[in-house]
């Protein structure tokens, strides 16, 4: 009989370690699985900001953080350096917080998804799957894992939160139009030219000249954050028991499920 109460409780702590340490309604949260693009997305949503409150700061791959700050880096957020949009965009790998009211959600389809988190664990030696099946298969990184942080937010009542769901692959086809339709449905006021402007500078080989130089400062800097497509290759038994597993989270998030 006690067991919902510490259900509770252990739901309430796990939410406040992934809010801010002084939340406010207005907090605009953006979501993923861990390298579905929210480093990109957040460049381009800081860009917007700053250029619509006529700052003269440009948000790239070192910056960015510093406008969408990691709440896994730290609670304590502070005041937004742009004042339009009036809310304080905050970065986040968090399955379903009940403290999030505005959610974007980032998706991307899971074997891009899945091939890049491998190479990230590689790039920075703390990937325990030397086989990219077995990483595939495996319960903390692989499709299980996806499945699970996807559902979380696209499942059940959305008790008064506002989600607004992003995929990676649109984002890629047109940045412009994804930044117009979020400017839309959430009544920021961007102007037309200012999201021309932070579509253009937040362009990927504008994020690819940023983390180069970076890196040619940073010696401890791991491997290539901002890259296109993996090109290692992936057997095609691997290919089809991602598809076959994760039919209803493609579903659930927008996807055509005969297109992998």
């Amino acid at each position: 009989m006690y067991i919902p109460f510490f259900s509770k409780v252990f739901r309430y702590y796990r939410n406040w370690r992934t809010t801010a340490a002084d939340p406010r309604h207005s907090d605009t949260y953006l979501v993923e699985y861990p390298k579905s693009g929210v480093t990109w997305l957040s460049t381009l949503l800081a860009n917007a900001a700053l250029i619509q409150s006529e700052r003269k700061e440009v948000a790239n791959f070192v910056t960015s953080r510093l406008y969408v700050p990691d709440i896994h880096l730290s609670r304590n957020i502070g005041p937004a350096v742009h004042v339009s949009p009036p809310v304080r965009f905050i970065k986040s790998h968090a399955e379903r917080n009940d403290n999030y009211i505005f959610v974007i959600y980032l998706v991307r389809k899971p074997i891009s998804v899945l091939r890049s988190y491998y190479r990230f664990l590689n790039d920075h030696r703390v990937n325990p799957y030397a086989d990219f099946d077995a990483f595939c298969r495996s319960e903390k990184y692989g499709v299980s894992a996806w499945k699970k942080h996807v559902r979380s937010w696209l499942e059940g009542a959305d008790r008064g939160r506002v989600i607004h769901v992003v995929r990676y692959e649109d984002l890629v086809f047109d940045a412009y139009n994804e930044l117009s339709v979020l400017n839309g449905n959430f009544g920021w006021g961007l102007d037309d030219k200012v999201m021309a402007a932070a579509v253009s500078r937040s362009a990927a080989n504008e994020m690819m000249k940023s983390e180069s130089l970076y890196a040619s400062r940073n010696p401890i800097h791991a491997g290539i954050f901002v890259k296109g497509q993996d090109s290692f290759m992936v057997k095609s038994e691997t290919i089809d028991y991602v598809n076959s597993e994760c039919q209803y989270e493609l579903k659930i998030s927008g996807y055509s499920t005969d297109v992998f």
